[in-house]
């Protein structure tokens, strides 16, 4: 008899229940109502089944299925409920459900799909645990072979004297052959008989026993290769005696072949000595072998690489003569020595290589990055086999294991002539910087990069503050051309020179000739200009020709004096009145906008608002929010922190757009308002002042609020909707069987109306679940 414990929060539904599943007597039904109670009962007493409804007060049906999992195990369970939903459904399965079963519909056919689901669910349990208690037996059984064939092989002498022995001996053997992933052989040299084991047979494609184990096809089976190499060792085992272990390559059935381990040992010898038996095994070793071949193949590469880099790639020890343990072919390009003149100090060490003056230097950095476990770089000298001298620069680590250092690797490469051209490059820049002539160096766009010492004395500027500036700034005032024009007549004809003032006072001021030069290095043009003083031939020169240019000057001006105030008099009035064009166009559009546009200091102090941003905090003109707003973080935002954070985003990307915060009307009410606002900076760059405009999205907030509310109580009804529908099915379920009661035509017509009931449930089960995958879309595409 089956005992079954059946929780649901009906009391009729489980008296009921009880009375279908216990009337033919397969079953033992006990019934409670609350499934926190259920879980006492389950512990105090042994079930052999569990049968639970849905949705119950305090805990549902798969609530209470994890709670029987974690604590009895894996009795079985069936969820007995009205509630049709995939979800639930999915998550009961995933839980570990048995059965799932739906109320509704005819109640006998109900109850006789319950029994059947019982016995069924009850039956598969038991098998398990059988197939559990079979598959144990089967394990203690593996693991006594396991331990017997040391014995049997130990003792193989004394069992062969009894045959009931060897009998069970050789069944265990069968066993273990099958068991075992290596092939096994026995070869009878005496008799020429070959045993080999059916996962020989498997290992090389064929089913047991599909060829006539005989010493000369298997022979025939290893590859051509291997063969004379393979019968040479067995032969050599047999004379000697020694252990038989040999790698080799194995035909399959479909022609390709495999690697395999075959080991073996002489367990008999004839009484003259020779060796009489020979067992042994094969093991697949062909996953090893590729991986064999792969690392194979990477060393390969590795030591290619490493042989045609332009320098040298060592192991070495951490000791004064740094002692080579593993080093490149590149040692020779580099020193002059072969490396097996350096390995391991044979002939000299690569400590004495190093220049007497840089060892100690290499030493230090050396030991500083092993010290703070970390790549170390350096350049020094190297006395190579023929004397000569060259500039290294050597890149390594420490290699450590369980941080005790076992080795230093590294790369060593030769820099002599990066270094000799270095050395000329500085004497040069060094010349170049003490010329008399000032000298300048500035790319296509006119932006000077660099300048000699002797430059700073002309322009009176500091080399910083002239690196990165535009040529036309300098404080050189050009006679006939523009420096534009300069640039590409230098571009046309690679040089030109022009004449140039300094600026200063009039007693100090140089007249300077400026000569540019332009070369193409690459994709990249480059200018220089050198600036040489001609102010002592200019101002003889000014002398002569400034008696004659005084009187035809003073002549000019008299007649140019009263034409350029006249032009003067005309622009000013232009500008005049295109300033006030712009004033107009500017207040038209700051009065009339909708968008409220505000412009405020950095610590929240109003410049200036337009009639809108008033109207927008409840205020009738700007003059009357200016008037009472005098700290716009305190009294206009709900949150004054926001200010803050608004404030942080401008400081760092200049711009905020899109920034939501509530604010205070004049009248104490809340609005939710949409900022876009930027920094303006002086030249210097720091903040001048902060200006945006701010959009009224209370509307919009209000709506999204809404339709949280609404989204809320859909979940709710679809939540009471559920609960509604288990209830409707168990009174249903209650009348169907009551009705059996009754006369034949009136049970009749009570399951007619049962049946039309239960299919509008169904109607709105379909419709419940196409409403929730409504609901889902809703949340996915439009934010719900």
């Amino acid at each position: 008899m089956i005992s079954i414990l059946h929780i649901d929060d009906e009391k009729l539904f489980l008296e009921i229940s009880k009375i279908y599943l216990e009337k033919d007597g397969d079953f033992s039904v006990d019934t409670i109502s609350s499934p926190i109670g259920a879980l006492d009962v389950i512990n105090s007493n042994r079930y052999d089944i569990i049968i639970s409804d849905y949705e119950m007060p305090g805990m549902n049906g798969i609530e209470l299925l994890k709670k029987v999992r974690s604590t009895i195990g894996n009795i079985p369970f069936i969820l007995f409920t009205g509630r049709g939903r995939e979800d639930v459904a999915i998550a009961a399965i995933n839980n570990g459900v048995d059965f799932y079963v739906q109320k509704g519909g005819d109640p006998r056919s109900q109850f006789a799909d319950l029994r059947h689901q019982v016995k069924q669910a009850v039956a598969k349990r038991k098998a398990e645990e059988e197939l559990f208690r079979k598959n144990e037996e089967l394990q203690a059984a593996y693991e006594e072979i396991v331990s017997v064939e040391e014995e049997l092989r130990t003792n193989y002498n004394e069992l062969t004297l009894s045959k009931q022995a060897l009998e069970v001996s050789e069944k265990r053997y069968a066993l273990t052959l099958e068991s075992i992933n290596d092939g096994l052989w026995d070869y009878n040299i005496s008799s020429g008989v070959l045993f080999l084991s059916p996962q020989f047979y498997r290992m090389c494609g064929y089913e047991p026993g599909a060829f006539a184990p005989d010493f000369e096809h298997w022979i025939s089976l290893i590859h051509p290769n291997d063969q004379e190499r393979v019968r040479s060792h067995f032969i050599k085992t047999l004379e000697h005696g020694d252990n038989f272990a040999i790698e080799y390559r194995v035909k399959q059935r479909d022609n390709t072949y495999f690697w395999i381990l075959a080991r073996g040992k002489v367990v008999e010898w004839n009484p003259d000595g020779i060796a009489a038996r020979i067992v042994g095994t094969h093991t697949d070793i062909t996953a090893r072998k590729e991986i064999e071949e792969k690392l194979e193949e990477k060393s390969r590469v590795l030591q290619t690489l490493t042989d045609n880099l332009p320098g040298m790639v060592y192991r070495c020890k951490n000791d004064a003569d740094w002692t080579m343990m593993v080093i490149s072919d590149g040692v020779f390009s580099l020193t002059g020595y072969q490396k097996e003149e350096m390995l391991f100090n044979r002939d000299i060490s690569y400590g004495s290589v190093i220049h007497p003056e840089d060892q100690q230097k290499v030493w230090d950095f050396v030991e500083d990055g092993i010290i703070k476990n970390r790549p170390f770089q350096l350049n020094y000298r190297i006395i190579c086999k023929d004397g000569s001298i060259k500039w290294v620069w050597e890149q390594g680590r420490g290699v450590f294991q369980e941080d005790v250092l076992v080795a230093i690797e590294g790369y060593i490469a030769d820099i002599t002539p990066e270094t000799i051209a270095q050395n000329a490059l500085k004497k040069l820049a060094h010349s170049i910087e003490h010329l008399k002539e000032g000298i300048f160096w500035f790319n296509n766009e006119g932006i000077i990069y660099d300048t000699n010492i002797t430059f700073s004395e002309f322009s009176f500027q500091s080399k910083e503050k002239v690196i990165q500036s535009h040529v036309s700034t300098l404080p050189f005032i050009l006679q006939s051309n523009t420096w534009d024009e300069l640039m590409n007549l230098a571009k046309t004809t690679g040089s030109t020179s022009e004449i140039a003032l300094l600026n200063g006072t009039q007693d100090d001021q140089k007249n300077l000739q400026i000569s540019i030069s332009y070369g193409q290095f690459g994709d990249e043009g480059i200018f220089c200009g050198i600036i040489n003083d001609r102010t002592k031939e200019e101002k003889y020169l000014n002398q002569v020709l400034k008696s004659r240019e005084e009187l035809a000057s003073a002549y000019e001006e008299l007649l140019s004096s009263e034409e350029s105030l006249k032009d003067q008099y005309f622009q000013l009035a232009k500008t005049k009145e295109a300033l006030q064009e712009s004033e107009h166009k500017y207040r038209s559009i700051f009065q009339d906008a909708i968008l409220g546009i505000f412009k405020e200091t950095k610590d929240g102090s109003i410049i200036d608002v337009n009639p809108a941003f008033a109207r927008i905090h409840g205020f009738d003109t700007p003059e009357e929010l200016k008037a009472t707003i005098t700290d716009v973080k305190n009294q206009m935002y709900v949150h004054p922190e926001d200010f803050d954070k608004l404030f942080h985003l401008l400081e760092v990307n200049g711009e905020v757009r899109g920034f939501e915060t509530e604010k205070y009307r004049k009248d104490g009410s809340i609005i939710w308002i949409s900022i876009n606002e930027k920094v303006i900076r002086k030249e210097d760059g720091k903040i001048h002042f902060l200006e945006g405009t701010i959009d009224d999205i209370t509307r919009r907030k209000k709506v999204e609020s809404e339709n949280e509310i609404s989204l809320n109580q859909l979940k709710k009804n679809f939540a009471e909707f559920s609960i509604l529908n288990d209830g409707i099915r168990n009174p249903l379920t209650i009348l169907a069987i009551l009705a059996e009661s009754c006369d034949p035509v009136t049970s009749n017509n009570i399951f007619y109306y049962i049946n039309q009931i239960d299919d509008l449930i169904k109607q709105l089960d379909t419709r419940w679940l196409e409403s929730d995958k409504v609901l889902t879309y809703l949340q996915k595409h439009h934010n719900y």
